[in-house]
């Protein structure tokens, strides 16, 4: 009793200011225990009543003199986060990007570990020591390993505790791990990702909340690498997880010491509501060593510490980076409001969702929006966005032709399908909704005992790798499989059955094809399905020299001549396409080689006449 006299006593001795910042910080709900204090002194260990709140667990942070009073402490493990001490907001340059991309790099990828890449050329915003930790379970781990790479060039910087200053804020955004690399122009934003807060179970780092994106922008706006790990592959994989980030190293600053062999189970991304599940089901509990547990608040690193808005703190927004997105907003409004539908083709695979005007909803740096074929939400930042179109009509008839051959049609073209169905178990037709169109799986050598070990989804999504090779010179399908979006599996379906239906009128593909794929077609002699991978490419990809060859070769298979040439002839001929190799002498070789071949060969032959009468 005397001890909580002692204590009301003592912190009516307070300071008015740091009694209200006190009193609403231990108000905040659990949701808001992740925020450190801004504005304001700093209590300190000597103020009255702070050596009682200390002993009864209320304070966790401090350093430097400074403590912040947080409800219940925080953290994992080792984990701990320090107050808001004097920071630096000094923005000084330290160099430009040596070895980038031509322009910034797409900001969303489906699986762990994963890396951004900032543009070549752009200024490196150096970052200041900022007084205050953020540690885990999986930060001193990755870090010991990492560094390594400092006994492989004493040059390179492995540090913790620095703070990138944030444009029109006055707090900057915490790195997990940095590597600096001054001379070569590297800097790395090293961040690990959870699923969710380990105490209170909200999600945290999706892929539908647009906080990371504006992150991940901003330090490539700023010169810097990005690359993001999940905390399971740390824990589970730290030296694999090490070998992918020397190698990143190896390919950006051109030296092989740094290569690595490794091996990462990829770990996929996760929306709000998959989070939720995670942590529901405990999956963090799963691979985080019990020891390390600590049942109290985790801390979200993203900023190292956020205020709450009372405290004069104003989050990060699409107004502190340069690059604005105007542009994307107002051009897809446009062409939502003049059309029933619109089709958006994402950037970095070419998956096409489908929405409408009203289904979409604009924030800073994204959208998200429902597509209307498969009933889900997702978010797209505005610089993943390939292409947009408008439409208002999304369904393809079946016409003149039978549904084994519309089947086929829609499985080259990875189109989902509705069609009604007849059951022989039902005396009704069925109506169903058919995503990933695949042949009949248990046709397929090895299928049972690959489903047996794993499932029917992971079988589509192996067979769909490689899908055009083995699909060549097949030209109708009977029996097929496919994603039901009803019953939410992969179901078995009779092409004999389906009653009536249409195709949708969009792109989506189980996994991305690329100009491998267009090869080994090419090389079977099947001109039209290379054609079909060619029209799914993105904007971009269509005009990739090697792209835009094989494309040609497609239509002269298919003895689409006059086509064929205006794709031969996209180039000047005395462009340099690789060393010392033109246009026109590349060209030359394929279609060289194109001609040796017994099935198609005269096809060839008689284009290169073409060319060579072009030049007279």
């Amino acid at each position: 009793m005397d001890g909580l006299f002692n204590l009301l006593k003592s912190i009516i001795a307070m300071p008015f200011e740091k009694l209200r910042m006190l009193l609403k910080r231990k108000q905040m709900d659990s949701s808001e225990t992740n925020d450190v204090l801004e504005g304001g002194d700093l209590i300190t260990q000597s103020d009255p009543g702070v050596e009682e709140l200390v002993s009864n667990k209320v304070v966790i942070n401090q350093s430097s003199g400074g403590i912040v009073i947080v409800p219940n402490a925080l953290a994992i493990g080792e984990r701990r986060a320090m107050g808001k001490i004097d920071e630096s907001m000094e923005f000084r340059y330290i160099g430009k990007v040596q070895n980038g991309k031509d322009k910034m790099d797409v900001l969303t990828h489906d699986n762990y570990p994963f890396m951004l890449i900032p543009q070549t050329g752009t200024s490196i915003l150096g970052c200041n020591a900022f007084e205050g930790i953020v540690s885990g379970v999986s930060e001193p781990k990755l870090f010991d390993a990492l560094k390594k790479l400092t006994e492989i060039e004493k040059e390179i910087e492995v540090i913790q505790n620095v703070s990138l200053p944030i444009k029109r804020r006055n707090y900057g955004y915490k790195p997990d791990i940095a590597i600096l690399w001054k001379s070569k122009g590297i800097a790395i934003d090293v961040e690990i990702d959870e699923p969710y807060d380990i105490k209170s179970r909200e999600p945290i780092h999706c892929t539908d909340d647009e906080k990371d994106y504006i992150r991940n922008a901003y330090f490539l706006e700023n010169g810097w690498f990005v690359i993001r790990i999940a905390e399971e592959q740390v824990i589970k994989n730290v030296d694999g997880i090490y070998g992918y980030v020397s190698n990143i190293i190896s390919v950006f600053a051109k030296d092989k010491r740094f290569a690595r062999d490794y091996g990462i189970n990829p770990v996929k991304r996760w929306s709000k509501e998959e989070a939720q599940k995670m942590a529901e089901d405990g999956y963090r509990d799963k691979y985080l060593p019990e020891d390390k547990i600590v049942p109290v608040e985790d801390v979200d690193s993203d900023d190292g510490y956020i205020a709450p808005q009372n405290f004069g703190f104003k989050k990060p927004t699409i107004e502190i980076i340069d690059h604005q997105y105007d542009e994307y907003l107002n051009k897809i409004k446009e062409v939502s409001e003049n059309h029933a539908y619109v089709r958006i083709k994402r950037l970095e695979d070419g998956y096409e969702y489908i929405t409408t005007k009203e289904l979409i909803k604009s924030s800073s740096i994204g959208f998200s929006f429902k597509d209307v074929i498969e009933d889900k939400d997702f978010y797209l930042p505005y610089a993943n966005v390939d292409s947009y179109v408008g439409l208002n009509n999304i369904k393809i008839e079946k016409g003149d032709i039978d549904w084994q051959e519309f089947v086929y049609d829609t499985m080259v073209h990875c189109r989902p399908i509705h069609f009604k169905y007849e059951k022989t178990s039902e005396p009704w037709p069925t109506e169903r909704t058919v995503l990933y169109i695949k042949p009949f799986l248990t046709y397929i050598e090895g299928a049972q005992k690959f489903i047996e070990k794993h499932s029917k989804m992971e079988w589509l999504r192996y067979v769909s790798i490689g899908f055009y090779n083995w699909l060549c010179n097949l030209k109708n399908m009977s029996e097929f499989s496919g994603y039901c979006l009803y019953r939410k599996d992969v179901r078995m379906f009779n092409s004999f059955r389906i009653l009536e239906g249409y195709a949708y009128d969009c792109y989506k593909p189980l996994v991305k094809y690329d100009t491998n794929d267009v090869l080994r077609v090419l090389e079977k002699g099947d001109g039209r399905l290379a054609e079909i991978i060619y029209s799914h490419f993105t904007n971009e990809e269509k005009e990739d020299f090697v792209n835009i060859a094989n494309n040609g070769h497609a239509l002269v298979i298919q003895e689409k001549y006059d086509e064929a040439q205006k794709y031969y002839f996209k180039f000047p001929e005395e462009m340099v396409i690789s060393g010392s190799t033109t246009w026109r002498q590349g060209l030359l070789e394929d279609i060289e080689k194109f001609s040796m071949n017994e099935t198609y060969g005269a096809k060839f032959d008689h284009v290169k006449k073409l060319i060579c009468d072009n030049d007279e």
